[in-house]
């Protein structure tokens, strides 16, 4: 049907037609039933279809229409200026259905939607502040909605649409706006183009409907409609054509109620429904509406603005609907359009040709001869594949007959669109006919797509050239990558990067990373041909994964990936850890980049891209942490302790040293080689309070591997002199506060989270206890004084220890543990005896003519601090004396500076002497007698 353009029609104007299709037919003698998907609107070259076009069933002569009964509203876009000639095409059913038309519909009446499309076919955006909104196309429909505080409370409301089946609704009319805040709105946008000349006006119809108001110029309160023309670019506004800004109630009321106020008998406004411009007891019209407009009606307005000042601009419509919260309000939006130019049919032609396919599929080759349906199983990118294309009738069934030409594509098959809207991934034939001797099924081989693609779906167009029949395979499939390539790689041990790569193996093996601390692993996707595919996007996991270090009885620790950033075909964690120490082998893999093929046969090997096995190490542990005994010294003399003299532990210091992760859990592999504690490096270091001292024992601890990631560090032992307070000149009695300290580190630096560690600590009532809290230090020292007496009695020498308290040396009577050897220990000589030879402590010394005498210790070890030395009496007229010479070299911290040289290193010495009197020189021998 050749379709009239009249002269001064310019491009871009809404061209409308109203058809009678069943009355075309019968005019020109054809039989059978309008096929209401047939329409198409042809450009004047007869072979290009109008970019927008519809055909709308339920509108006739501008009102609604049953729909069936073979006569309809066709608009279009018209793409050319002045007098021209476009084509409408039409079919019968018994010529076979026919597809949806494939073209951009206008849309201005959403007759091309169905029930709950939010953004309509044709419109650019819908969007809302407040998600409780209404915002979606309708049917024609009666909803009850209530309103708290409304009158009447309840309405059963009319949601007819003007024209046809469908309206447009957005405000509150599902939910209650009492939670709306101010500002709330919605919003539904298209753009579109004015003729240069011609340009008409834009009109839209409207249905306000509600309990709530609005007010001329008042852009702030409450519930209203605004529509405008903006500048795309920009968002300027050019053009108003409905709202509160244009100050035009009474004849384009933008609200069900008028003004800001509560109605009332004296002044219309919120509270009522459907009140417009009435007061609460009249129908006043107080802004002039008709009575179309009184109380509780719901009529359709209709609102229009010229667009002659905008001939020729790229537009925006934007239809925006304001909210504030008190009474809920809402509108139905319905036949938007614009430039509209009424034109008319010339003389039918009618075209004799062969039946078209009614649709077209694509599936795999091993598909059944004679099949209409099938699966695409995932492919491989860079490898080559096949895939049968069938064209199909009505039924459906295979159209055997089927010869035409077609375009066949790898289409992007994400997202719900149609198959004409979708991106073109690659063309696998611009141009083939299909051949009689193919009986409408042609195999396509040797597709290589190089890219990934997580949903495909094959394309075929016909004709090949301005298509009339476009259609996308039944079944979506993936062509996924042929391989991953895995690498861990990090900065430092502790740190994620790409500095240096983690693939050492073995015991002593660079580089080394700290467990559980993130290191970096990245995933490249690449084709058969070995090229990145930039296309993969989905996130690997990691596959197996297996012990490799350490070989014997390793414990597999937990490997996280952390979060995979993936772009342009390439995964990156830097978050990745492995909670164990040693070295692991493991795998990458990824089975969801290929699920939408999941349902379809392919196996779950074909859907797995895989990595090789890659090992990843050497972990070793992120610090030590340590568990203490509580080591006890032996004081050297029951309560006390000699100063210099060497001090032992009752209890030895023992530690027990846990590797662990950066998480604070043990690594169990920390252990046999994998152990590499620097035992020459830990130097036991004692320090004291008040007084310095000497370590006489700092030898390494003695280890023992536990096999379980714990190390034991044994120190030292009960029977060994381990240190001495440094003696120099005396001091008063103090308490030994020792603190002993040791750095532990492997020989790969793994050290404790606190180094040095420490027993004890070197402050007052804080160092390493003694047995019995026996803490007391006391300068002491050994004395001897000289005797002398009768020979006819035995003479007492005084030897006993001493101790300084600060101001002067006292007897030492707690001293129960000196233990002295008379014959090692003290040597006697005189003149008498040997020439004068010194001789042992035992030895029987001659003493006068015919005497001797010999010494004893009474008490080994002291009592009281006393030795209890004595010599027996040599007899009468026996009269000499013996010198005595102690040696105490081993009893060193009782030496004293007896030479007064400065050094206090000399043992004490004596005389004993028989038969001699101090006193009265008259008297021999005094005796008192009772």
């Amino acid at each position: 049907m050749p379709i009239n353009i009249p002269t001064g029609a310019a491009a871009n104007s809404t061209i409308k037609l109203n058809v009678n299709f069943t009355a075309l037919l019968s005019s020109v003698g054809a039989v059978g039933t309008f096929d209401s998907n047939s329409p198409r609107v042809v450009r004047s070259n007869d072979t290009t279809l109008s970019t927008v076009q519809e055909f709308t069933d339920a509108i006739h002569n501008g009102s609604s229409d049953l729909t069936g009964n073979g006569r309809g509203e066709v608009r279009f876009i018209l793409q050319d200026n002045g007098a021209t000639t476009y084509y409408l095409y039409f079919d019968v059913v018994s010529n076979g259905p026919k597809a949806a038309n494939p073209q951009t519909p206008i849309n201005g009446n959403f007759e091309a939607d169905t029930a709950g499309t939010v953004i309509p076919r044709g419109w650019r955006s819908a969007t809302r502040s407040d998600g409780t909104m209404d915002l979606q196309v309708r049917p024609s429909e009666t909803v009850n909605v209530t309103e708290s505080g409304g009158s009447p409370g309840s309405v059963a409301t009319n949601g007819s649409p003007n024209t046809g089946m469908f309206a447009f609704l957005m405000g509150f009319r599902t939910n209650t706006d009492s939670n709306a805040a101010g500002g709330t709105n919605a919003v539904l946008t298209r753009d579109f183009v004015i003729p240069t000349s011609n340009p008409g006006s834009i009109g839209i119809n409207f249905k306000p409907q509600g309990w709530d108001s609005g007010a001329n110029g008042n852009l702030s309160s409450y519930d209203f409609l605004q529509v405008r023309l903006l500048n795309p670019s920009d968002s300027t506004v050019l053009l108003d054509i409905v709202g509160p800004q244009m100050s035009n109630y009474g004849s384009c009321p933008f609200s069900p109620n008028f003004s800001i106020n509560q109605a009332s008998t004296s002044t219309p406004g919120y509270g009522y429904y459907n009140y417009w411009d009435n007061e609460t007891d009249r129908d006043n019209h107080v802004q002039g509406l008709s009575s179309a407009y009184n109380r509780g009606k719901e009529p359709w307005v209709n609102c229009s603005a010229s667009l002659i000042n905008l001939a020729g601009r790229r537009v925006r419509l934007e239809i925006r609907m304001w909210v504030t919260n008190l009474y809920r309000s809402w509108f139905l939006l319905d036949d938007v359009q614009w430039s509209v130019i009424d034109v008319s049919l010339g003389t039918p032609q009618v075209l004799i040709v062969n039946t078209p396919p009614a649709g077209f599929n694509a599936f795999d080759t091993t598909t059944a001869v004679g099949a209409v349906n099938g699966v695409l199983r995932t492919k491989v990118a860079g490898t080559a594949f096949g895939f049968d294309a069938v064209a199909l009738t009505s039924t459906p069934s295979v159209s055997k007959s089927f010869t035409g030409s077609v375009k066949v594509e790898l289409v992007d098959g994400s997202g719900n669109i149609d198959c004409a809207a979708r991106t073109s991934l690659q063309t696998v034939a611009a141009s083939y006919t299909f051949t009689s001797a193919e009986q409408g099924r042609h195999r396509f081989s040797g597709v290589v797509q190089a890219n990934a693609q997580r949903d495909v779906m094959v394309r075929i167009s016909h004709p090949d050239n301005s298509p009339t029949l476009i259609a996308c395979s039944s079944d979506h499939f993936a062509i996924r990558p042929a391989y991953f390539v895995a690498a861990a790689t990090d900065q430092d041990w502790q740190t994620a990067g790409n500095i240096r790569v983690l693939n050492a193996t073995t015991a002593s093996a660079l580089p080394i990373h700290k467990a559980a601390q993130p290191f970096s692993l990245t995933v490249t996707a690449y084709n058969s041909a070995g090229t990145i595919t930039v296309g993969y996007n989905t996130t690997p996991q990691v596959g197996a994964i297996t012990c490799v270090l350490p070989a014997n009885a390793c414990r597999l620790g937990i490997l996280t990936t952390g979060s995979f950033i993936t772009a342009n075909g390439v995964a990156v964690s830097s978050n990745a850890r492995y909670s164990e120490v040693g070295a692991v082998n493991m795998s990458i893999s990824d089975s969801d980049f290929a699920a939408i093929d999941a349902d379809d046969g392919s196996t779950l090997a074909e859907r797995t891209i895989q990595s090789s096995a890659i090992d990843v190490g050497r972990f070793v542990p992120d610090h030590f942490n340590v568990s203490l005994n509580e080591p006890v010294f032996s004081p050297t003399c029951g309560s006390f302790s000699y100063v210099g003299q060497p001090l032992k532990y009752a209890v030895n210091p023992v530690v027990v040293a846990s590797a662990e992760n950066a998480e604070g859990n043990v690594t169990q592999n920390y252990t046999g080689a994998l152990l590499k504690i620097n035992l020459p490096a830990i130097k036991p270091s004692y320090s004291a309070a008040y007084q310095p001292v000497t370590a006489l024992n700092s030898d390494a601890p003695t280890p023992t591997d536990n096999g379980n990631g714990t190390g034991t560090l044994t120190f030292a032992n009960t029977t060994s002199n381990i240190l001495a307070f440094t003696r120099s000149i005396p001091v008063a009695p103090f308490n030994a506060e020792i603190a002993m300290s040791f750095s532990l580190t492997d020989v790969e630096g793994v050290t404790t989270l606190v180094n040095p560690v420490r027993f004890g600590a070197a402050i007052a009532e804080k160092g390493i206890n003694f047995t019995g809290n026996y803490k007391a230090m006391r300068w002491g020292r050994l004395v001897m004084q000289n005797a002398h007496g009768s020979e006819l009695t035995p003479l007492s020498l005084p030897l006993f220890s001493e101790y300084f308290n600060g101001s002067s040396f006292v007897a030492n009577t707690a001293d129960q543990c000196t233990a002295l050897n008379l014959d090692t220990q003290l040597s006697l000589n005189n003149p008498a005896t040997a020439s004068g030879a010194a001789q042992a402590g035992s030895a029987n010394m001659t003493i006068g003519t015919n005497g001797s005498s010999k010494a004893t210790l009474a008490n080994v070890p002291l009592v009281n601090g006393s030795a209890g030395l004595s010599f027996n009496a040599p007899g009468s007229g026996n009269t000499g004396y013996i010198d005595i010479t102690g040696n105490f070299a081993s009893l060193h911290w009782l030496l004293f500076d007896w030479d007064h040289d400065g050094s206090h290193d000399d043992s004490a010495n004596a005389r004993v002497s028989f038969g001699v009197y101090q006193g009265n020189s008259r008297q021999i021998y005094w005796r008192e007698m009772y």
